[in-house]
Order: structure tokens, then C-alpha cells, then sequence
């Protein structure tokens, strides 16, 4: 099963110069407790941003590069083919980034974790485009300086 993960401005917001434009301690800990034991997948810059393979967590890495290697962390060069792949598995892979990466996961997620963090932000990466008519919200919590809602796409 392919969820995404995510944290956004109202406009849409995700990133300013390879990096997150807000500190919200309470947002992190959530996605660490959401993404804790499963399976990541993101984009080598936004792993680049990172610095290191997350903990408890299997890290995969999106690249081109096929010299790019680093311990901990598996590479992937043909991302449709991982998607379809794992679409049908009962393995929750969690899509972590960057726009890139989120665009061509969409068609695969069954499952999204947006928080709509509070305020706007000077940003320069934003979550793609969206069809919202393919998924209904499931759940909404509401944290300090975000809230997070939970889709599910509509069968």
C-alpha cells in the first residue's frame, strides 16, 4: 500500500531551499509516530535535506544517479515500477518527498497524511496538483500550529 505524507501551507507550501520553512516540533512527532516501522520513499535531495537514513524506518531514495550509494538507504532508479509494485502489497510504503516524487506517487496513494500547517510561509517547493474529487477525508486531528486530516482515495 502506497500512503503519503506530507506537511503544507494554506497556499500549498512545502519547502523553501531544500528545507522545511517551519519548525513545529508536535508536526514531526506525529510523522515520526505515523511513519515509525513501515517503509519511507523520497527524493535524493529531499534525503539530501535529511542527512541520514531515518531510524526504525526502511529507507528507500529516489535517484538517476546510478553511482549514488549511501550505507542504510536503498536506491531507486525506476520509481513507476516500485510504485506498482508496491500499490498492491501489504507493506505501507510512506511517501516523504520531495514535489517530484509526490507527483508521480499520486496515482499509486491509497492513503494520505496532510497536515495543514498554520500560517504562510516564503516557499519555493510546493505539493503538486491534485484531483481532490478522488478522495474523501477519513479522520482530522487537530495539534498545536497544525492540523492533520487523513484521506482515503474513493474506490
Amino acid at each position: 500500500m502506497i500512503s503519503l505524507i506530507v506537511a503544507m501551507d494554506r497556499k500549498g507550501g512545502i519547502g523553501i531551499r531544500n528545507a522545511m520553512p517551519w519548525k513545529i516540533p508536535g508536526e514531526l512527532k506525529q510523522f515520526k509516530a505515523l511513519t515509525l516501522n513501515h517503509s519511507v520513499v523520497m527524493g535524493r535531495k529531499t534525503y539530501e535535506s535529511i542527512g541520514h537514513p531515518l531510524v526504525q524506518r526502511t529507507n528507500y531514495v529516489v535517484t538517476t544517479n546510478p553511482l549514488w550509494k549511501v550505507d542504510g538507504v536503498t536506491t531507486i532508479h525506476d520509481f513507476k515500477e516500485f510504485l506498482k509494485r508496491h500499490a498492491s502489497s501489504s507493506e505501507t510504503v510512506f511517501v516523504i518527498g520531495g514535489a517530484q516524487v509526490f507527483e508521480a506517487a499520486l496515482p499509486y496513494v491509497s492513503t494520505m497524511f496532510i497536515s495543514l500547517v498554520e500560517g504562510d510561509y516564503v516557499c519555493d517547493t510546493f505539493f503538486p496538483e491534485l484531483d481532490w474529487s478522488h478522495f474523501k477525508a477519513i479522520d482530522v486531528k487537530i495539534f498545536e500550529g497544525f492540523i492533520q486530516t487523513t484521506y482515503e482515495r474513493i474506490p
